[in-house]
């Protein structure tokens, strides 16, 4: 079986792309922010302001403080803390999955550049 060489098509060879709309990408970049906020709340050391002593360092939500006259002072801050980034993960995950479900993509059609006519 031979094979002959297909014919050159007439015109400029072009391409079907799927590209995120606007409202998607927006979407993902809030996503993004979101979860730089949940990384702050994560790891930012949190202190408590006690009125006549200086502040008590609590720690973070990833390295809570665990001596007992900080922890006593400090309660469930930390806690509150994961609460918060734990909210803040969730809230990025619903803003990237459901960004490009809702606004979608569209479809374009690329020319390709004919680099035979290039000297």
């Amino acid at each position: 079986m031979s094979t002959r060489p297909q014919p050159k098509p007439e015109g400029p060879t072009t391409r079907e792309v799927l590209v995120l709309s606007t409202a998607s990408r927006v979407g993902l970049l809030l996503a993004a922010l979101v979860l730089v906020a949940a990384g702050v709340v994560w790891w930012l050391p949190v202190e408590r302001l006690v009125p006549p002593a200086p502040p008590v360092p609590c720690g973070s939500a990833a390295s809570p403080v665990t001596a007992q006259p900080a922890a006593g002072i400090c309660g469930a801050l930390a806690q509150r803390d994961r609460v918060i980034a734990a909210g803040l993960l969730v809230a990025a995950a619903v803003l990237a999955v459901g960004s490009p479900l809702v606004f979608g993509a569209d479809r374009r059609v690329q020319v390709a550049f004919d680099r035979s006519v290039v000297p």
